[in-house]
């Protein structure tokens, strides 16, 4: 047991130091304070990447609506299959099936998104080679002008998984596209250090309506007052907490690139 308490706290120091690496990086990166308002929404394709059958409503849903309310489309392209989600109902083969029927009933409140399902083994993306080009021959064919992806922040691994392969095949394929795309990454599990954000007080409720389709999700979390609640906290900026919004980091591939680099030794430290 001692051992056990001792790894344990050996792990919380490492990504407690590997997380001051990234907020060090990210302040010397960020030049709006407080957070800039984005209020242009016609500029696209957009390209959404989410590990699960979920994130992309959660973390940038609102967003996604105004989006689509520009007449731009937004394809999301889910990494992970499905197969394990609530503690209830993680060994159901069923699973699978429903969550993606859930995700393409989401798509429809949601304005009408083209959805792909990638079926990587939930809880275990990795960061390979194989995963980055097959990520990359997706991205290359949808033209992205911006790719929302999850934030380094994330506690979950398949969210800190997706973003370093969404990162790096932005970098694979950049100069192969007629406009390098904008990385925006959105928040689920952990807060991020925002220096964008939009209002999506008009489209809350829509949001929440798209959330409401997962319902397999819902066994065990309140994902419908979470994302109220974060929602709520984010409009502290520029709507003095009297609606709603959605907050993200945006960089340039180089400077996402950047940021990532030399991460790894952290982690592996």
């Amino acid at each position: 047991m001692l051992k056990t308490a001792m790894n344990k706290a050996t792990r919380l120091v490492r990504e407690r130091r590997w997380r001051c690496v990234v907020e060090q990086r990210l302040l010397r990166a960020r030049s709006d304070r407080p957070p800039r308002l984005i209020e242009k929404f016609d500029d696209g394709p957009v390209v959404v990447v989410a590990p699960h059958m979920d994130d992309e409503t959660f973390g940038c849903g609102g967003t996604i609506l105004q989006h689509r309310a520009a007449g731009v489309a937004v394809n999301v392209l889910y990494l992970t299959d499905g197969s394990r989600g609530n503690s209830s109902l993680e060994l159901d083969p069923t699973l699978p099936a429903r969550r993606k029927q859930e995700a393409r009933d989401a798509a429809e409140v949601l304005g009408g998104l083209d959805i792909q399902f990638l079926d990587y083994p939930d809880h275990s993306l990795r960061l390979d080679r194989d995963t980055i080009r097959n990520v990359a021959a997706h991205l290359r064919v949808l033209t992205p002008r911006i790719v929302y992806f999850p934030s380094i922040f994330e506690t979950h691994p398949d969210h800190i998984a997706a973003c370093r392969i969404t990162s790096a095949a932005m970098a694979q394929i950049e100069a192969d596209l007629p406009t390098a795309p904008l990385c925006r990454e959105y928040e689920v599990w952990s807060p991020l250090m925002p220096n964008c954000m939009v209002d999506v007080t008009d489209v809350m409720q829509t949001k929440l309506d798209a959330l409401q389709k997962f319902q397999s999700q819902l066994v065990d979390f309140d994902y419908l007052n979470l994302a109220r609640g974060l929602a709520m906290y984010r409009s502290l900026y520029h709507l003095h907490g009297k609606g709603f919004a959605e907050s993200f980091c945006e960089f340039s591939i180089a400077t996402h690139q950047a940021l990532l680099a030399g991460l790894e030794w952290e982690e592996a430290a």
